[in-house]
């Protein structure tokens, strides 16, 4: 209720207990299991694995249900991992689930830094967005990983966010997607679904894939997606053969062990177009890949003239051209 502020510590929560966040009220998990539902009404916050009287993140809580948080509610300071194939309890006899971990419907707010990981039993969602996600100022980072496919041997790996039709992810802070890395399976997708991402910046990574078994490698977008932001990464994954390394291995949160994914990492550039459509621009903004202009000498985005003629460069204006390999569509 309104006023609360509970940190459950230490404790376990089977599947049968539904848990309810009220408006004004407050949920913070440090070093416990919750195996059920978290509903997270209006005026709610929650809170995982972040100590606010020392202002730090921990490890030790982990998620085996759901997230949900509806219309109104705030996620703020946390790192979300899932167990949710781990182990079942009560009636449940198979608690194998392709759900995400969590779910924002209509206008949802985010606010410090958040990073959530799907499980790695089946590469499961980390995100589904089902309306607004808000990301509340430039200080506010947003990371989701697809979980792994690595626990068994041609599991696919899981989509960090998926965004529903007509949804959209937006603010003045950054967002990373990365797909679920695997063993020989598909790699996994960063973002999926038909939507909007218009974030201050954007870090969107597909994961890498291995030719041994003809397997693809992960999409930075899968779907139509558009994405409007004046500084990018925007990758799909590659492909390695045999026992060669994960170019990509740097990038994922090895969760339980570290507190925060390696967010110094997830880089981005500049493409000089001050927030206006990036769909057209290859991976790192108006680079001149693919957009009419010829080789490294093409226009880089000062101008704004692209290969469409489209005026998108510091002037704001929107271009018109489509980067297929990647599916970004322009407004």
């Amino acid at each position: 209720p309104s006023g609360c502020n509970l940190t459950l510590t230490n404790m376990e929560v089977l599947s049968s207990v539904h848990i309810i966040v009220e408006n004004g009220g407050k949920l913070t998990l440090s070093d416990s299991v919750v195996q059920g539902i978290i509903d997270v009404q209006s005026g709610g916050t929650f809170s995982m694995n972040y100590d606010s009287f020392n202002n730090e993140f921990t490890t030790g809580a982990s998620l085996c249900g759901q997230l949900r948080l509806a219309d109104g509610a705030a996620l703020e300071n946390a790192a979300i991992y899932s167990h949710a194939n781990y182990l079942a309890n009560g009636d449940l006899t198979d608690r194998t689930t392709s759900e995400p971990v969590a779910v924002a419907n209509g206008n949802v707010t985010v606010k410090g830094t958040v990073a959530i990981l799907g499980d790695d039993d089946i590469g499961q969602t980390a995100l589904r967005v089902n309306g607004t996600l808000t990301l509340a100022d430039k200080d506010t980072t947003l990371v989701a990983y697809g979980g792994s496919g690595k626990t068994l041997l041609y599991t696919d790996g899981g989509t960090a966010i998926d965004i529903t039709e007509g949804s959209q992810i937006t603010g003045d802070g950054k967002l990373v997607a990365i797909g679920g890395d695997v063993l020989w399976g598909n790699g996994g997708n960063a973002v999926s679904g038909k939507g909007t991402i218009a974030t201050k910046k954007v870090f969107l990574q597909g994961a890498t894939a291995n030719t041994s078994n003809k397997a693809e490698a992960g999409k930075a977008i899968d779907g139509d997606v558009k994405v409007i932001s004046s500084s990018t990464h925007i990758e799909d994954g590659t492909m390695i053969s045999g026992a060669e390394n994960d170019p990509l291995a740097d990038l994922y949160w090895k969760a339980g062990i570290n507190a925060l994914p390696p967010l110094e990492k997830f880089t981005t550039t500049d493409n000089g177009n001050n927030g206006s459509d990036n769909g057209d621009n290859g991976d790192n903004g108006n680079n001149g890949s693919n957009n009419g202009n010829t080789g490294n000498n093409s226009n880089s985005g000062n101008n704004g003239n692209t290969g469409n003629s489209g005026d998108s460069g510091n002037n704001g204006k929107i271009t018109s051209a489509t980067k297929t390999a990647v599916n970004v569509n322009t407004v």
